[in-house]
């Protein structure tokens, strides 16, 4: 009966993110020590769940095996608390052309075996592929830096890992109007009344965004890991065409603006390194 209740409560514990569970230690021949439970074992390495991971230790890498000894091991989460660096590259966006997306820091706390929610400070910036209509950013580079705040949830791991996660944010944003749009304002303005000796600027509202991402975490060893995602990121902004008219003999200094919204959709592709503690 002892025996029965046991193997259940190690079972219970097991499922239960923050319980302690009976496993194994396995220490390898360069010092690692791994607590574990054997999921496979064969004539040749073990297949073991170390802290929610799947991995293969080969039996000529084991210098010690104790079965019981990690009886009282307290596994810690699954997933783990993690800090991830990534950057990435833009596939599209809309009113953008391609090219380096955004890198990021972020770091993330487990709530249970699936589920952590995330907090993170990302930068990136973009190049507007202007149509020249009155809505649009004329050409030029955009720049974003600001925070996310979400959750990612993680599939049930084999050698990857799938996750889905989501989040929202706030983001300061700068655009810098390219020579290429002021001579295009400039030729316009020219049209209607002839008076180029304008300084011409768009600059930008505060953003907020939306992000939805998929990927996969692939472990490295027992504390690193490398992720790949794939992510939509929507920026609702607004801009203000700005034309500023310096002081002459002719008439006083004047500023003109014009407001307009704007969202920004975009699509990256990123690639990470996760350490896990």
């Amino acid at each position: 009966m002892r025996t029965i209740l046991r193997a259940a409560i190690a079972a219970a514990c097991v499922v239960c993110a923050w319980s302690q569970a009976s496993a194994a230690v396995i220490v390898t021949t360069s010092g690692e020590e791994i607590v574990c439970e054997i999921v496979r074992e064969t004539d040749t390495y073990f297949v073991v769940d170390h802290r929610g991971y799947r991995r293969y230790v080969l039996k000529t890498q084991v210098r010690s095996l104790d079965r019981r000894a990690g009886e009282g091991f307290n596994l810690g989460p699954e997933p783990l608390r993690n800090i991830e660096f990534s950057g990435g590259y833009r596939l599209w966006g809309r009113s953008q052309s391609r090219g380096i997306g955004a890198s990021a820091i972020s770091a993330s706390y487990p709530l249970n075996e699936n589920l952590l929610i995330q907090l993170g400070v990302e930068a990136g910036r973009g190049e507007a592929s202007s149509s020249f209509e009155g809505g649009d950013l004329l050409p030029g580079p955009i720049s974003w830096v600001g925070g996310m705040c979400g959750a990612q949830w993680q599939l049930q791991p084999w050698r990857v890992r799938p996750f889905l996660d989501a989040g929202i944010g706030y983001f300061a944003m700068r655009h810098s109007v390219a020579d290429s749009g002021v001579l295009w304002m400039k030729q316009a303005i020219a049209a209607i009344d002839g008076d180029t000796s304008f300084v011409y600027s768009e600059p930008m509202d505060g953003a907020f965004a939306v992000r939805l991402g998929v990927g996969a975490l692939v472990p490295l060893s027992g504390r690193f890991a490398l992720t790949l995602r794939t992510s939509i990121l929507v920026l609702h902004t607004g801009f203000t065409r700005q034309w500023y008219y310096p002081a002459s003999a002719e008439q006083e200094e004047m500023t003109l603006r014009s407001s307009h919204g704007i969202t920004l959709e975009m699509i990256h592709t990123t690639v990470g390194v996760q350490w896990a503690f």
